[in-house]
């Protein structure tokens, strides 16, 4: 059994005087993808900046990639988190994004032009981020988290934005990042994005943890199993199609990626 390099025990977190987090306990090893799953406001978010070291539990203990998680230089090279969006240079285009991204975190995983094929912003390249659809930008956001060298990737939500095809893209690129032996914890709404990973799942319940199913249990024949409208989207029967002309973002449509 390789040596787990995230472990989380009994683990609470209070958010103004309310809890947010109650006695989670979590491991996990190299190679292996973690999909959080649970509504809004479960703590999955809280979690993963628990794992970044950007929020400090009130109790338990926390241990990742040997130590105590901390907001340092030194554990940044190793840890990837992709969240909020980011703020975007607004004099840099897409490919200047990512190549500064490669000159600081060097040797990089993937080269800027393999990125840009890779998330399908060839053809936006010398566009600035600004200009980019909702999808496009989480692409960018997902680009620079790959290109970078690191031992583990915290995604909150990484599907945000994108259209059903690409999900699947994703879960593929994950998976060959797990297999290099990277580990993945991802927050998600999305089953199906978690099943075609093969993730072991952990569902938050206000504030606690329970085992769900891994992304084996789901496969048949080597194949996930078929969704249904609102798989991915709990409690609303439909994906989300909000725009961001009324202030949200909206899911990736196929003619986005042009």
């Amino acid at each position: 059994m390789p040596t787990p390099i995230i472990t989380v025990r009994d683990v609470g977190v209070d958010l103004g005087g309310n809890p947010v987090l109650r006695d989670v306990g979590l491991t996990a090893v190299p190679g292996e993808i973690v999909a959080v799953i649970g509504a809004n406001g479960a703590g999955k978010s809280t979690l993963l900046r628990c794992l970044a070291g950007l929020q400090s539990p009130a109790s338990g203990e926390l241990d990742v990639l040997g130590g105590p998680p901390r907001d340092d230089s030194a554990f940044w090279r190793d840890v990837v988190l992709v969240g909020d969006e980011p703020a975007w240079y607004p004099g840099l285009t897409v490919r200047e994004h990512l190549e500064l991204m490669r000159a600081v975190h060097t040797p990089p995983r993937l080269e800027v032009d393999a990125a840009l094929g890779l998330f399908d912003l060839e053809r936006r390249a010398d566009a600035s981020p600004l200009t980019l659809s909702t999808g496009q930008r989480q692409r960018l956001s997902l680009a620079n988290a790959l290109l970078r060298p690191s031992r583990l990737l915290l995604l909150d939500e990484p599907e945000r934005g994108l259209d059903s095809t690409f999900r699947q893209h994703l879960a593929t690129i994950l998976r060959e990042y797990a297999t290099a032996g990277g580990t993945v914890i991802m927050a998600t709404h999305d089953l199906r994005l978690a099943e075609a990973t093969l993730a072991r799942q952990i569902v938050l319940t206000d504030g606690h943890a329970a085992d769900g199913r891994s992304g084996n249990e789901h496969m048949a024949d080597g194949h996930p199993r078929s969704g249904h409208p609102g798989d991915g989207h709990p409690g609303n029967g439909r994906p989300r199609d909000e725009h961001p002309e009324n202030g949200h973002p909206r899911d990736e449509h196929p003619g986005d990626r042009a």
